[in-house]
């Protein structure tokens, strides 16, 4: 009879044990989809225990991010999010990095320069046969005399056995790099060159970066300014952010 008292007990304890487990469960849900919903204008589509422990997965429709039991952090997209701050704890480390790999191809690029001071740096990442990196070079003397050093990077959209490409080594390789990328923008070939260069380099770089359409305009800080401007636009961005 002890025995059978005893096991009850013990049915009882784990069965008690689950329950609070459920409600605690149940709470930790709720407090992560009234962060969430708090936040954004989405509804939480559902959300599970994920295979890391005390994080959960959350989906917001065809979205999927993962949540940390308080409600504090999210990972998504790549980016580890402060809910509670409304900040990606990412982006700084980042930008950090993305500086790095631009001043590395220092020396690599083709620069024009102010004439003056120079007050701000941006990195572009260009390809001779868009249109809008042709259209961004047409404001080149505009940018410059604003006190913006363009430092231009190769990216063939097209790949690395495309005649852009090949054009773009072409360019690397001339005796005057400023004279041939301009040429090149206004739709002139230049003379077939080959020489060491960095256009496969710089476009490994670019993938790497996320660079997914030209121009792909950075600051030397390492943020990603966006694609095309009007010379205005960019240098009105750069004077307020400090780039």
């Amino acid at each position: 009879m002890k025995l059978f008292t005893k096991f009850i007990g013990l049915i009882l304890v784990v069965a008690c044990t689950g329950v609070a487990r459920a409600a605690d469960d149940t709470a930790v849900r709720n407090k992560i989809v009234q962060q969430l919903e708090s936040m954004i204008d989405a509804r939480v589509t559902n959300v599970n225990p994920s295979p890391v422990p005390g994080w959960y997965e959350v989906t917001l429709g065809p979205r999927l991010l993962y949540v940390s039991a308080d409600a504090h952090y999210a990972f998504y997209n790549g980016s580890l999010m402060d809910l509670q701050n409304n900040r990606d704890l990412s982006e700084a480390p980042r930008m950090a990095a993305r500086a790095s790999a631009l001043h590395a191809m220092d020396g690599k690029t083709i620069d024009f320069l102010p004439k003056g001071r120079t007050e701000h740096n941006i990195y572009v990442f260009t390809d001779t046969d868009c249109a809008y990196c042709r259209r961004m070079h047409q404001d080149i003397q505009k940018i410059t005399d604003a006190g913006i050093a363009v430092h231009y990077l190769a990216f063939p959209r097209a790949g690395l056995n495309s005649q852009t490409y090949n054009d773009m080594v072409s360019v690397w390789c001339a005796a005057d790099k400023q004279r041939a990328l301009t040429q090149a923008k206004l739709g002139n070939r230049p003379p077939a060159a080959v020489c060491p260069n960095p256009v496969k380099d710089q476009f490994d770089l670019g993938l790497a970066l996320g660079v997914q359409g030209t121009p792909a305009v950075m600051s030397d800080k390492g943020e990603l300014l966006g694609h095309y401007f009007p010379a205005e636009t960019l240098i009105k961005l750069l004077k307020e952010n400090g780039g």
